[in-house]
């Protein structure tokens, strides 16, 4: 055990958390490295290696089973099936030595199997409290003789307190094996979980998927072949396993190895050979007729199976997709889907980032229920229901609002900060009215902002002081006052300041304070002007500041409109900025846009 513990430990030093995948979600070739002029001297030493461990041990076992005596000598007149045709007339013990070996066999393959699957998943996918102590018990019996583990369970179960017990009884040697081949599947399994990609797993728990599903529809298909090995090499050690055959077999039964061990005692080594030839052939017939289902429809030449391989391969992954559709959660299959994002999400940055860009893109800032006016709910479902479903944009307590139920449905650790807004100047520091994120990603935090307007951030920035980050629309930096952050974006040569906030923790009802500030304080500019803006992925964007409508590219101007009349604004906001007006619950008609626009100052100026 000491020895197994310290090759446990070795593995894991040398192995560490080192990326090994080359399992992913992209369909096509692996193609090995090449021996050049090594590969006929390794097939000669793999050949002669097994001519001697098994041809050569194969070849004697068969022959000495078709000699009538060991002292004969190999000639034609000592040649006979009589040790064959034996088998079949010992009362049935020979038939059902073999029928016992491979059910038991057969039994502990699948019951191991089921284990290590689960053992290895529960280790390395799920990182489960006590992984470490897991991994390394299921390595033990490896190290153990079978003599110890039977004398173990000996006794164990032999004792007068038990009142139920397996002792002298076939699941007595059913546990024997399990307990000992356990290794098998474990190391298999985990071998190849370590080849799959970090994100084929936890996309389907993003989806909605349980961590059974997960395991049943993503892991296990991509796990079966090295599972079905592990099995197979399980089956064929419990189908000849001697030592704790004769310690804890039950009386009246044989296994194989007890058989021919018996036959060997009787001075019967022909019988005892032509027992295990049988029982080669048996079960090398069962393990091959199990990996030929396994390889049906591959035929032809080695270019046609690489070909049948990749479409297999690109199947499973079609396959994949739609079971990850299935079990999305409604929600993100609603977000995505508004987005227009059709990637795999998972906790990294690149999911972040991709997801910030989309959202700027696809849903619009605007403030038109403060004009209508509309009361704005905070509320999961409201937020849904409008910026989903109903098409429409909002401002930072709804579009902050949504991203970070999606962020948080993905799987990652966010939560909303309140800001508070200096970006005209006031002579008194505000109230906090903006809504951000913050995110711990990969290590690092993160602050995510798509609810800012025509200046708010295209990309998450690091929550880092006096550096300066890019973004597809602009370089931001965030300096350190005090006990407070302040976000400032590049404008013209010199640094404007946006809002200021801290990493304090805001509560629902802060947001709700916040909000109905925004949406009722008399001086609020969201009160005085229409203000929309959306963000393109090449770096422009649109705005809209009541009938004056702007197409920017990066810093330059590429169109620039006055719109005529209500009309063709409203044509705009349903053009330009894709808003649903004509959803049934938050859209809104054209009078209605009419009398938001009679009620305030309209001038080019105005707003600016």
């Amino acid at each position: 055990m000491a020895v197994a513990l310290l090759a446990w430990w070795l593995q894991k030093r040398l192995t560490g958390d080192k990326e090994v995948t080359s399992v992913t979600g992209k369909p096509g070739e692996n193609s090995g490295a090449e021996l050049g002029w090594l590969a006929l001297p390794a097939t000669l030493l793999m050949a002669s290696v097994g001519g001697v461990a098994v041809m050569l041990p194969g070849a004697s076992m068969v022959l000495t089973s078709l000699m009538s005596t060991l002292s004969g000598g190999i000639h034609g007149d000592n040649f006979t099936l009589r040790h064959f045709t034996a088998l079949f007339a010992q009362q049935g013990d020979a038939l059902s030595a073999l029928g016992t070996s491979l059910s038991l066999a057969l039994a502990s393959a699948l019951i191991v199997g089921v284990i290590g699957l689960l053992a290895a998943w529960l280790v390395l996918v799920q990182k489960m409290k006590g992984s470490a102590i897991v991994d390394a018990l299921s390595l033990m019996p490896a190290a153990l003789p079978g003599v110890v583990v039977g004398v173990g369970l000996i006794l164990l179960w032999n004792q007068p307190f038990w009142p139920v017990s397996p002792y002298n009884t076939g699941f007595m040697l059913l546990l024997s094996y399990c307990c000992l081949l356990l290794p098998w599947p474990v190391r298999y399994v985990g071998s190849a979980l370590r080849l799959l990609g970090h994100n084929l797993e936890p996309a389907a728990r993003v989806h909605g998927a349980t961590p059974l599903q997960a395991l049943r529809l993503i892991v296990l298909p991509l796990v079966f072949p090295a599972l079905l090995a592990a099995m197979l090499m399980v089956f064929a050690i419990a189908s000849r396993e001697l030592v704790t055959s004769l310690l804890l077999a039950p009386a009246g039964t044989q296994t194989v190895a007890v058989f021919i061990w018996r036959q060997f005692e009787q001075g019967s080594p022909g019988q005892g050979m032509a027992m295990a030839s049988l029982t080669l052939f048996t079960g090398l017939g069962l393990m091959l007729s199990a990996l030929a289902l396994m390889q049906r429809g591959a035929r032809g030449n080695n270019a046609d199976r690489t070909k049948y391989a990749i479409r297999r391969q690109k199947k499973a992954i079609n396959v994949g997709h739609r079971l990850l559709e299935a079990l999305m959660s409604p929600f993100l299959s609603a977000y995505f889907s508004r987005l227009g994002w059709v990637g795999t999400p998972d906790v990294s940055l690149n999911t972040l980032r991709e997801l910030h860009i989309h959202h700027n893109g696809a849903i619009p800032f605007e403030n038109l229920d403060v004009l209508l006016p509309r009361e704005i709910h905070l509320d999961d479902r409201t937020l849904e229901d409008k910026l989903i479903h109903g098409r429409r944009g909002g401002y930072c307590f709804e579009q902050n609002g949504l991203l970070e139920r999606a962020l948080r449905e993905i799987g990652f650790n966010v939560r909303s900060l309140l800001g508070r807004v200096v970006l005209a100047n006031p002579p008194h520091m505000p109230p906090r009215t903006h809504r951000l994120l913050l995110v711990d990603v990969e290590g690092e935090r993160w602050i995510a902002d798509v609810g800012f307007g025509g200046q708010t951030l295209t990309a998450p920035i690091k929550l880092l002081a006096d550096i300066e980050q890019a973004t597809p629309h602009g370089e931001y930096r965030l300096i350190y006052e005090g006990d407070e952050w302040a976000l400032q974006f590049s404008h013209h040569g010199h640094w404007q300041s946006m809002y200021h906030f801290d990493l304090g923790r805001q509560y629902a009802a802060d947001y709700v304070m916040g909000n109905f500030w925004s949406a009722h304080w008399p001086q609020s500019h969201f009160r005085h002007h229409l203000l929309m803006c959306r963000h393109l992925p090449d770096g422009g964007k649109m705005t809209l500041t009541n009938f004056h409508f702007t197409h920017w590219d990066k810093n330059h101007v590429v169109e620039k409109l006055d719109l005529a009349d209500v009309p063709a604004l409203y044509e705009a906001l349903k053009t330009r900025f894709g808003l649903g007006v004509d959803d049934a619950k938050y859209g809104f008609s054209e009078a209605e846009l009419a009398a938001v626009m009679a009620a305030f100052d309209t001038h080019p100026e105005a707003g600016k």
